[in-house]
């Protein structure tokens, strides 16, 4: 089990920093590897889940903001790999950390801003909506968070 959840860990933390510094083509590349995305999702099962550290859950944020941003086929990609349910999984797991959740909604904004109908869909499948709303009872006073899951749901036609 804890070696699962170090694995995870690593290699979520080693994908959000090429996609942190990496240009547009890195970017692309790494979507283009087989089974990466959703390889990603594979490695945080329920174990690993229940362990979710604030790192993690901050990492799996970034590399959703950071590969889709402004770029919809990225998004689709993500969204076919299982990354909604991951997302959500993740803020649940999160909720009470205000840097976790900030990462995390940004990430969902983004896709949902950005991403095609198939995002909606499949976040609304994931059950977004009450996450995006707990997590905004949790951080009244957060602009940004506040911010992101207000549009979040307005785009999921919940406000």
């Amino acid at each position: 089990m804890r070696e699962k959840y170090e694995v995870a860990e690593a290699a979520i933390e080693t994908v959000a920093e090429f996609v942190k510094y990496g240009n547009d083509v890195v970017r692309t590349r790494l979507v283009e590897v087989p089974n990466l995305l959703s390889s990603l999702v594979s490695l945080c099962g329920e174990e690993v889940l229940l362990r979710f550290s604030q790192p993690l859950v901050e990492n799996i944020g970034r590399i959703a903001y950071n590969l889709s941003i402004s770029n919809p086929i990225r998004a689709v990609a993500l969204m076919e790999a299982g990354w909604a349910n991951l997302l959500v999984r993740a803020l649940r797991a999160r909720l009470h950390n205000e840097d976790a959740a900030y990462y995390v909604t940004w990430a969902i904004h983004t896709l949902l801003s950005d991403g095609p109908l198939i995002c909606k869909i499949l976040f609304i499948a994931a059950g977004a909506k009450s996450t995006l709303k707990k997590t905004l009872k949790r951080h009244p006073t957060d602009n940004e968070v506040k911010r992101h899951c207000t549009h979040s749901l307005r785009i999921l036609g919940d406000r």
